[in-house]
């Protein structure tokens, strides 16, 4: 799950106090104008911490709607494979399709309008 914020430092004392958490990588991600901020969660998964680092897609997000959830991402173990089968399916991708995440990873999005509002990120880890 990923959530708009204004600080990453800020959002993660509030999950600090109610799950234990705290930050385990922060980074900046210049293609998508975000920095980023990872909390590990117990037993696996992460919550991820989206601050705009200008205009972008999470700024237009946040102020028209303020902090919140902004994406749900799931793990795929091929990002290209799972956008052509979701495309088939008449799912669109978000332009620029498959594209560099952060750790490494690789990413794409689908539009909210094909997956009942909800903006879908799937997410390639890369290699060992």
């Amino acid at each position: 799950m990923a959530i708009a914020v204004e600080s990453v430092e800020v959002a993660a004392g509030v999950w600090r106090a109610l799950l234990g958490t705290d930050l385990a990588h922060v980074e900046e991600v210049a293609s998508e104008g975000v920095r980023v901020g990872f909390l590990a969660l117990p037993g696996g998964g992460a919550i991820e911490l989206l601050e705009p680092l200008g205009d972008c897609a999470v700024r237009r997000f946040l102020d028209a709607r303020g902090p919140g959830v902004h994406h749900l991402s799931f793990r795929v173990s091929d990002c290209a494979a799972a956008v052509r089968a979701a495309e088939a399916a008449g799912i669109r991708a978000l332009p620029p399709g498959v594209r560099p995440g952060s750790r490494g990873s690789t990413v794409a999005f689908f539009h909210p309008k094909d997956t009942g509002g909800v903006l879908i990120e799937v997410m390639q880890p890369p290699p060992p």
